[in-house]
């Protein structure tokens, strides 16, 4: 367990440890040669990062060094003003530093910022010993994009097998702190920031997925070589995947052990509301199982989302679906169940059921009760509507019943409906091949 923790928090802490350790090398280097400056030049500087870097962080770079050349003047205070330029892993950089020493002490601030981008660091230090020190530093609010020259460059070398085209943009300020203990000369650290304005679009598993103004809040704190991950409350006013559209999206996500637990999260669906409990995220394998819970969605937007099918209805509907999503890839759904609020009923007018119903005679509907249904949904005043997903005691595997209770009206003669049939067999591939007609249609 402590393993898996330690990798989730390998970037964080690294960027941290890299921003530190270069500033302290470059640091204890010129409290070496500062009161020489004047008579010695001073040899550029090169710190090797790999050993803070995990695999995954190490692929992003080609360069994974910190240079630094520097020129050192005199102030007026006899303090010195410190300049350097070097590259920080591949990027190249400008800094600059005011140093007042002491004669077991060196303060100061300083400001860097990565050529040609819009990222800036300010900050200050405080060392009186090697056991005994003090940096604070942050980056003001900067706008990043896919196209800039740092995301720019990682984005490509994710290794992202299930996911390409990703565009992003959006602004993001970072602050951070280290300092040895009191009590015992190890460091503390603590690393905030804030994202937002985030508009970003993908495509996954060849579905497209596109967001609007995500902004969160995220930080992470640690001592010697442990860390905790701070809660995140990510909120997003729109987000769409392969045509539907979820809005107010809001999550509350908290870091385990080994997964990332999202305590609640909810969405705006269809005229309704989507809302789900407990979902534990593995981030290794992206498995994940959770219920959905589905309030007073309008079954006319909620018709308009099957692109299989063409038509329009009334009414609203609730209830929930369990899933399972395994590596990533393959989603299961469990216990679940939709239907119309009792008393209320509403209309149904498919145009082209075609597609429905070869669906659900793959399923195992007889033929007959095909065509029933397609008769019957063809003008449709329901007063109970309700589709259920459950498994088959008997054979272990999945049944879908679907009920149906009022009126049909054709060529001016009504009849009566009542329609209750259950499908017995493989429903996940049943409602796979439903995705896939989907994808083709859009």
């Amino acid at each position: 367990m402590e393993d898996s923790k330690k990798k989730r928090g390998g970037c964080a802490r690294a960027l941290f440890i890299m921003a530190a350790a270069a500033l302290l090398s470059i640091g204890a280097a010129t409290l070496a040669v500062c009161r020489y400056a004047e008579r010695a030049s001073i040899p550029e500087i090169s710190f090797d990062v790999s050993p803070y870097l995990t695999d995954d962080a190490a692929r992003l770079v080609e360069n994974k060094r910190i240079s630094a050349k520097l020129s050192i003047k005199r102030s007026v205070r006899e303090d010195f003003m410190l300049s350097a330029t070097g590259t920080l892993l591949d990027w190249p950089y400008s800094a600059s530093a005011h140093i007042s020493l002491g004669f077991f002490r060196a303060k100061g601030d300083f400001s860097a910022a990565l050529d040609d981008t819009d990222i800036k660091l300010v900050g200050d230090f405080d060392i009186r010993s090697r056991k005994k020190w003090r940096i604070a530093a942050h980056v003001p609010e900067a706008q990043f994009s896919s196209e800039d020259a740092v995301l720019g460059q990682i984005l490509p070398r994710l290794e992202l097998t299930a996911v390409s085209n990703i565009v992003c943009r959006g602004k993001v300020s970072l602050s951070a702190d280290g300092r040895s203990t009191d009590e015992k000369p190890i460091p503390e650290w603590t690393v905030r920031g804030v994202i937002s304005g985030v508009d970003a679009a993908l495509v996954a598993n060849d579905r497209p997925i596109s967001a609007k103004n995500l902004r969160m809040n995220f930080g992470v704190s640690g001592i010697a070589d442990r860390h905790d991950i701070n809660p995140m409350f990510p909120r997003i006013d729109s987000v769409e995947v392969a045509g539907v559209l979820f809005t107010n999206v809001y999550a509350i996500i908290r870091a385990t052990e080994t997964a990332y637990l999202v305590t609640e999260a909810g969405a705006g669906c269809a005229g309704g509301d989507l809302k789900m409990f407990s979902l534990f995220l593995d981030p290794v394998r992206l498995s994940a199982g959770a219920t959905i819970y589905v309030e007073d969605v309008d079954a006319g937007e909620a018709l308009a989302y099957a692109s299989g099918l063409r038509g329009e209805a009334t009414g609203r509907l609730h209830g929930k679906v369990s899933f399972f999503l395994k590596d990533g890839k393959t989603l299961q759904l469990k216990d679940a169940y939709l239907f119309s609020n009792p008393g209320e009923g509403g209309t149904v007018k498919i145009y082209d059921g075609k597609p429905l119903i070869d669906n659900l005679a793959i399923g195992g509907l007889p033929e007959d009760a095909c065509r029933n249904l397609s008769m019957a949904l063809a003008n449709l005043n329901y007063s109970v509507l309700r589709f259920k997903l459950g498994k088959d005691r008997n054979t272990g595997g999945s049944t879908l019943s679907l009920k149906i209770t009022g009126d049909a009206t054709h060529e001016r003669t009504t009849v009566p409906v009542n329609l209750d049939v259950t499908l017995r067999g493989d429903i996940d591939q049943l409602i796979n091949t439903g995705m896939r007609i989907s994808r083709r249609k859009k």
